[in-house]
């Protein structure tokens, strides 16, 4: 397996198309999936570097990004290696 599908236990997926689309649309980068919400303190946010993913900042006091982490991860192996435990 060159990749790895994480979805943690508060996220309900109830098509099998997403696993199919991101296999189709396979590319050599990682995926966190994100939504737009009007409160971002709430969760954890994505920030960018240089138009990158950069960092997800769990619960900022002040407003950094709108983008919230949904907890839904499709990462490829070489990079579990980024991920702090």
């Amino acid at each position: 397996i060159e990749k790895n599908f994480i979805v943690l236990g508060d996220n309900i997926i109830k098509s099998k198309k997403v696993f199919y689309d991101l296999n189709k649309n396979y590319s050599k980068k990682s995926i966190i999936f994100t939504k737009k919400v009007d409160n971002p303190n709430r969760y954890g946010v994505l920030t960018y570097k240089n138009k990158e993913p950069f960092k997800i900042i769990e619960k900022p006091n002040k407003l950094i990004s709108k983008e919230a982490v949904t907890g839904i991860y499709y990462y490829q192996n070489s990079h579990l290696k980024y991920i702090k435990k």
